[in-house]
């Protein structure tokens, strides 16, 4: 089975061309046993782009069973009747009370996020998760998971595809690249699938399930219509693609929550639609902002009132990360948002300079991201208030 992964790669994907080697070469990045083994059946993805697999330590319920094995697995947990706590977080809301806030203007808009833990049983006869709605029902085996997100969401990975890459440096801290070590041996094209009318692949691939999520930053012909196309990682065939209009290179990475993909685009939307089912005949599954058709009017604006330093170049989002159901993201008018999973606006915070291409990185209760005029800004993730500055303010 074709693994793209931090946790233990055994082969590596290069702008949809699959090598396979006689050794261990390629690595996205470490996180799991070098063997690429894995250590049981519960899952935990805490939200952030981060997950691991523990053993399973049986109990009498669900719940018992969650929180033994946790316990076993070195991971802090306690169970208090259906509230969940894992490594010391029960819940995280993101958002505050109406300031202001716009997509051109800086505050907050009165939406929140909140997240919790949810577990979910492996429906082996639908190959899918589904979420446990009795935590005191009898456990009956089978892999669990426990996720860390807004209701509604559902896990990635699954006991069928181990692992997955959702975010343009694996998670919400930045963490890893994308690399690929060929010093262990030779390797072989296992299958090449390049569209031929597009130049290149300029971000991230993301992996699920079984799929490779490529985003092509700009056709031959000159037209200005970008393209995301999911491929079988197995076979190379494409599963589906979804076109849109740029207005240069786009070389920001796509962002996967759950079961929901979001694309960041140079004509300012952001588009979402479900990754494993794809953007519909006439985009007619593809929404953007506060969940409105995709060729809504609403966009990024390119400038603000605010004046900010740093010569023009490239327009729209940057990549994204997503911690705890937010969407960080940054934009080319030199503002940091924040959107739910609806792709809500839930506070904005202006910057001094323009931001090109690079995700803000998100770690603890704090937000991180560079500007062009030469600060960098630490906000509180929950509300988008300055911490401080190191640069020109502070």
């Amino acid at each position: 089975m074709i693994d793209m992964t931090r946790k233990g790669t055994f082969v590596c994907l290069f702008a949809v061309a699959v090598l396979l080697f006689s050794a261990v070469p390629a690595s996205l990045s470490s996180g799991a046993p070098e063997d690429g083994t894995y250590a049981g059946d519960l899952l935990i993805d805490y939200g952030n782009g981060n997950t691991d697999w523990v053993a399973v330590s049986a109990g009498a319920t669900v719940g018992d069973t969650v929180a033994s094995s946790l316990t076993a697995a070195g991971v802090e947990c306690t169970l208090s009747g259906t509230v969940l706590s894992v490594a010391g977080k029960t819940s995280s809301t993101v958002g505050a009370a109406d300031s202001g806030g716009s997509l051109s203007s800086k505050g907050t808009t009165g939406v929140t996020v909140t997240s919790t833990w949810h577990v979910f049983l492996w429906d082996r006869a639908a190959s899918k998760w589904s979420e446990a709605s009795d935590l005191s029902a009898s456990y009956s085996g089978g892999p669990l998971a426990v996720a860390f997100y807004p209701d509604g969401i559902v896990p990635v990975e699954t006991p069928d595809h181990r692992s997955s890459w959702t975010m343009v440096e694996a998670d919400a801290e930045n963490s890893a690249n994308q690399t690929a070590d060929l010093s262990g041996g030779s390797g072989s094209v296992e299958w090449s699938n390049f569209p031929k009318d597009i130049i290149g692949d300029y971000s991230a691939i993301l992996y699920a399930d079984g799929h490779a999520i490529v985003k092509y930053g700009y056709p031959k012909d000159g037209s200005r219509t970008a393209s995301v196309i999911s491929h079988n990682a197995e076979t190379g065939e494409v599963e589906w693609r979804f076109d849109y209009s740029c207005t240069m290179y786009e070389t920001t990475s796509c962002l996967i929550v759950g079961q929901y993909i979001y694309i960041p685009s140079t004509n300012g939307h952001i588009y979402r639609f479900e990754w494993a089912v794809g953007p519909g005949e006439g985009n007619s599954n593809v929404t953007t902002f506060d969940g409105m058709p995709w060729d809504s009017p609403t966009i990024i604006p390119n400038e603000t009132d605010h004046d900010v330093m740093g010569r023009p170049y490239g327009e729209g989002a940057s990549s994204m990360v997503c911690d705890s159901g937010a969407i960080y993201v940054k934009a080319y008018n030199g503002m940091l948002y924040c959107f739910d999973l609806d792709l809500r606006l839930v506070w904005s915070y202006q910057m001094g300079g323009r931001t090109y291409f690079t995700a803000p990185t998100v770690t603890d209760d704090y937000v991180a991201a560079g500007a062009y005029d030469g600060t960098m800004y630490i906000l509180n993730k929950y509300d988008g208030s300055l911490i401080r500055g190191f640069g020109t303010i502070s």
